[in-house]
């Protein structure tokens, strides 16, 4: 008995061994891979739940889930064409709560087409079929393109009413010389057309806006498509919280189909107050009032205001998403504005309307006319004369948007490019007479994890007309500050007087480059390089005269936008300019 209970007292005093830690506890020091040739340990860890624990992240160890993640790779090898791969061997080596894992992969040969064939198919010829399918003789075999292979027929089946059709592939494995034969067996079906279009749930809505934004009608070859394309129409109203497009059998006739939209709607009118605070604006106030349902014909209307310390500005809105009977978008807008700017004040009052449409997917034309009685007080400058003091301006200007970003808030793929030409003047009156071409682009590319790497480019130029009369400062290029070149003052690049009050110019080139990171949860990271000024004439530009400044700065995602300091530095800096600037904003810089 008392051996005994010696024996017991040691296990309870001795510390605990490593396979009697608690998995919660754990964690990953390493993970190495042995024996993968085809892909690297970077790419097999991407598939990965479990990883390994960094500086600021820890990473801890759970044999459920661990288990899932061999599965995953040996899934993964599979369908690249290594159907005999196998996790040959897994050792973990543990010291009290750290492990370091050793992963052993058998790839084996991969496996490759000898031949895609398809049959059933009486609607479309073998070529046409076979034109849908990502396969072809010699291609490694890759089932997920088989997948692809099966849905890209089911769609063109789709478009042609044939909704009840069915793809399924044949397989036939040859183990010892590594080949496979695929064929495509297709259960046609019958061809619907479209009986009639059934609408429920609008209560406040008139009956015309959701039918003119289904592309289908009675008497149509029932395309799934369309049927698809008709939500994305719907939900792009802006008027609905949730949108069901579906077909449904025509009562006593069994080619055809009933459509039936059913709706949720939101609440039409909208009422918001905020405030903030910017480096530019200082402490500012907004208010935001809309009615986005205007008698259930989805004409918006609205009032925007906005007080700073830097001015204010109020904004009357009106939009019409169907211009006589069309998909042409109506903007008119109203505005009062008064702002103190470096080198001068300026009062403004006029409005704009806009036409736009759109001519191809991500892809929006406009054509705007705008209109501005302008008065500049307080001018800082003795070089401006007093005829420009006064103003009004009568433009037209044609707009092209390519828009594919992810997020317009806080972009992490995609593009954006505008042009944009104005015509300010001559046949259109008023006191000026200019041209303004602006070129806008923007790229994001993701990185893998929570990295993105950013790039912005914009070009502007400004050329005059039969005219002795100077741009107005506020029509001008001005660069610097925080959505530009972030190591220069706002508005403190290009042109200026000799008391360096900003001029601005006619022409303006400005490129910015950002790395951003997520560190954890909503906090990130943001390291850049910018780079710009303006000059006063296209004819001016020298590329020795372009400003560069880096930086870095914490970006913090909350509900209401992304709140942004940077920290940024001139690598040119010259003598008399201070270092840095520190700028506080809501948004990214591009």
């Amino acid at each position: 008995m008392r051996n005994a209970l010696i024996i017991a007292m040691l296990l309870i005093l001795l510390p605990r061994s490593a396979g009697a830690v608690d998995p919660e506890d754990v964690r990953v020091e390493s993970i190495d891979f042995y024996g993968n040739e085809q892909y690297s340990d970077e790419q097999l860890k991407d598939l990965m739940a479990v990883r390994t624990s960094g500086l600021i992240r820890r990473s801890f160890y759970n044999p459920q889930v661990f288990q899932d993640d061999l599965r995953n790779i040996r899934q993964f090898y599979v369908e690249q064409g290594y159907l005999e791969a196998e996790i040959a061997n897994v050792q973990i080596d543990s010291t009290e709560n750290v492990f370091a894992i050793d992963i052993t992969i058998s790839e084996g040969e991969r496996t490759y087409v000898e031949e895609v064939t398809v049959s059933g198919n009486t609607v479309f010829s073998d070529e046409q079929m076979l034109r849908q399918i990502p396969l072809e003789k010699g291609d490694p075999f890759r089932s997920p393109l088989v997948q692809e292979g099966i849905t890209s027929i089911m769609t063109i089946y789709g478009r042609e009413g044939y909704i009840n059709v069915a793809v399924k592939p044949e397989i036939r494995i040859n183990p010892d010389i590594h080949r496979a034969i695929v064929d495509f067996n297709i259960l046609e079906g019958q061809q619907y057309r479209v009986e009639d279009i059934r609408i429920m749930g609008l209560e406040k809505t008139e009956p015309v806006v959701v039918e003119r934004e289904i592309p289908l009608e009675e008497g149509d070859i029932f395309d799934y498509s369309e049927i698809l394309r008709a939500e994305q129409n719907l939900y792009a109203t802006g008027l609905f919280n949730s949108v069901i497009v579906q077909p449904a059998p025509a009562p006593g006739d069994s080619s055809k189909r009933v459509i039936l939209v059913r709706v949720r709607e939101r609440q039409t009118g909208e009422f918001a107050i905020g405030g903030g605070y910017e480096t530019i604006d200082g402490f500012r106030g907004t208010l935001d009032v809309r009615n986005n349902n205007l008698l259930g014909t989805a004409r918006q209307a609205g009032f925007y205001g906005q007080l700073s310390q830097a001015g204010y500005r109020t904004r009357l809105s009106y939009v019409q998403p169907w211009t006589f009977g069309v998909r042409l978008r109506t903007d008119a807008n109203g505005l009062f504005e008064f702002r103190e700017e470096p080198g001068y004040d300026i009062r403004r009052i006029g409005g704009n309307l806009v036409f736009s449409r759109r001519i191809r997917p991500y892809t929006d034309a406009s054509i705007t006319y705008r209109f501005e009685s302008i008065k500049i007080d307080n001018i800082q400058t003795e070089t401006i004369p007093d005829d420009l003091q006064k103003g009004n301006l009568r433009s037209l200007a044609l707009g092209v948007i390519y828009d594919s970003r992810d997020d317009i808030f806080n972009t992490h793929d995609g593009a954006y490019i505008e042009t944009r030409n104005e015509l300010v003047g001559l046949f259109l009156g008023g006191t000026d007479n200019f041209l303004t071409t602006i070129l806008s682009a923007k790229r994001f590319i993701p990185l893998g994890g929570r990295n993105v790497l950013g790039g912005a480019l914009q070009v502007g130029w400004k050329g005059l007309f039969r005219t002795t009369r100077e741009i107005p400062l506020s029509e001008r290029f001005y660069t610097g500050g925080p959505n530009s070149v972030r190591g220069f003052e706002y508005q403190a690049l290009g042109p200026a007087d000799p008391q360096d009050v900003p001029l601005g110019g006619r022409f303006l080139l400005v490129g910015n480059l950002e790395w951003r990171t997520r560190i954890i949860s909503i906090i990130g990271m943001a390291v850049f390089l910018d780079a710009g000024n303006v000059w006063g004439s296209p004819g001016e530009f020298r590329f020795d005269q372009i400003r560069y400044s880096a930086g870095l700065g914490p970006r913090v995602n909350t509900p209401f936008g992304v709140i942004r300091t940077d920290f940024a530095f001139k690598l040119d800096r010259r003598e008399g300019e201070k270092l840095n600037e520190f700028w506080f904003a809501l948004g990214q810089a591009f």
